[in-house]
């Protein structure tokens, strides 16, 4: 070996710098393992950068508004129908309503037409039936005081019971209306003798009514003769 000037054989110093360069190898290595293990995808961590697959997954909602395109605006002939209907509602509604025909009152039966009572069958049985046809329906009673009618003690006769009262004797099957029967009433007496079953006879009562008296059945017995009548009475009429 040559020795150096310093005294020391050059074949010592190479191990000893062999031995630094794998020193600072090894240091190296270790720093790179540190440095690597420190790496958040090395630990096993998700990589926090977005993937392409989750932005494609990701709702509407949450993808940027930078990346959607412009909505479409609708022509302008297609908006003026919308504003027309819009218009015509509106004039529709502030358009007052129709008014309702007018029904006008139907016509009220005149006030001079006859008006009927009482309509029903009464029997008078001798002089002790006293009817008075003005009661509704008509009372029938031995000295009744406001008697129109009563039969008679022997005969199938109708007599007037009261001051003012007219019976009439008509053709056996007339058919008088209120006027008629009126008017035949006042031309007659004060009773009629002997009636018989399909005789028609009138009245004009103590108050003013007129009254329709059909015989429908009369028989005569020894002291109380039986006469039924079907009879109508009617108010007069308004004045």
């Amino acid at each position: 070996m040559t020795p150096t000037p310093d005294g020391h054989n050059g074949d010592e110093e190479i191990p000893a710098r062999r031995l630094e360069v794998v020193a600072v190898i090894v240091g190296v290595i270790f720093i790179g393992i540190v440095l690597y293990s420190l790496q958040p995808w090395a630990s096993g961590e998700p990589d926090p950068s977005p993937s392409a697959a989750a932005v494609a997954s990701a709702s509407p909602s949450q993808v940027p508004t930078e990346s959607l395109p412009p909505s479409p605006t609708a022509p302008a002939s297609q908006q003026q129908p919308q504003s027309s209907t819009s218009t015509s509602t509106s004039t529709a509604a502030s358009a007052p309503p129709s008014p309702s025909p007018s029904v006008s009152p139907s016509p009220s039966p005149s006030s001079s037409r006859p008006v009927v009572r009482w309509r029903g069958t009464i029997t008078v049985n001798g002089l002790y039936d006293h009817t008075d046809l003005d009661k509704v329906p008509p009372r029938i009673a031995r000295d009744e005081p406001d008697a129109d009618i009563v039969g008679d003690w022997l005969k199938t006769s109708i007599k007037a019971a009261a001051p003012g009262v007219r019976v009439a004797l008509l053709p056996s099957g007339t058919k008088p209306g209120m006027r008629a029967c009126r008017d035949a009433a006042a031309a007659g007496s004060d009773q009629i003798e002997q009636v018989q079953a399909g005789d028609v006879l009138c009245a004009v009562t103590s108050q003013g009514r007129t009254a329709q008296l059909r015989v429908t059945y009369a028989t005569q017995l020894s002291s109380r003769p039986t006469v039924r009548l079907a009879v109508t009475v009617w108010d007069p009429p308004a004045s």
